[in-house]
């Protein structure tokens, strides 16, 4: 797997000079303002930027250039994805390990600088024509996701946005896995919370837990004090997989 190992900024927006080493699973803790989106925002800015990503505000000192690198380890084992004219290239440019060093800077008035890449025989950062296209094809999409106030909204939503989409594969898969024992213990739960109906003869078995067919024969008693004609049925309607993820997941 391709993952950032390491990571340096220089001279971002509240960042003057720091080294992440970041392993399997990273996680950033702090308070508000403390500086955890910036460090997201450089990682964004070092994959998907474009020359007009920085602007004035993001420089610490304006007087200096903008650094932010990345060491991204098991990059070898992507080369496949570089089209062959680069791939020679690519691979000449891989650490021992099979890591891949790239950095971009942002100069005052200048922009953001195209995607460069460690060389380890000449021991400096360069672009050679056409690679910095061919280091698309290794590279990871980054996916970002704002603050978010209650994950079952996204469940309710169109999915239409990064986190949607991904939390929609997520209750897919697990919804297909656990469908035959969901089933089951739904048409138990049914059985003793609901009235069957059967289609073929059209009669009813009420196989119900006795408190539930006790209130409905009291509420009945009660309402026909003033309807004499009025029947009432209590349903219970039970949650699908995906109303039962979304309000598993705390805020």
């Amino acid at each position: 797997m391709l993952r950032l190992t390491k990571l340096t900024i220089r001279n971002f927006r509240s960042i003057r000079d720091e080294n992440f080493v970041l392993p399997s699973l990273t996680v950033l803790v702090g308070k508000n303002d403390a500086g955890k989106s910036n460090i997201l925002e450089a990682i964004d800015i070092l994959l998907e930027g474009s020359k007009d990503s920085v602007t004035t505000s993001d420089f610490y000192d304006f007087g200096a250039a903008i650094e932010i690198e990345a060491l991204f380890d098991g990059a070898a084992r992507y080369l496949e994805l570089v089209d062959e004219q680069n791939r020679t290239k690519m691979k000449e440019r891989l650490d021992e390990a099979g890591g891949l060093r790239l950095r971009r800077i942002a100069k005052p008035g200048a922009g953001l600088s195209k995607i460069e890449i460690w060389d380890p025989k000449k021991k400096e950062f360069g672009t050679p024509t056409g690679i910095d296209a061919a280091i698309k094809a290794m590279l990871p999409e980054p996916i970002y996701f704002e603050s978010l106030a209650d994950v079952g909204d996204e469940l309710k939503g169109t999915q239409k946005d990064a986190l949607g989409r991904l939390v929609g594969q997520v209750v897919s898969v697990v919804e297909t896995k656990i469908e035959p024992s969901l089933k089951a213990a739904y048409a138990e739960a049914d059985r003793q919370l609901n009235v069957q109906w059967n289609e073929r003869d059209g009669t009813e078995r009420d196989e119900r837990v006795p408190e539930l067919q006790g209130i409905e024969k009291e509420v009945t008693a009660y309402l026909k004090e003033t309807f004499p004609g009025l029947s009432l049925r209590l349903q219970v309607k039970l949650p699908g997989i995906k109303q039962i993820l979304g309000h598993c997941c705390p805020n």
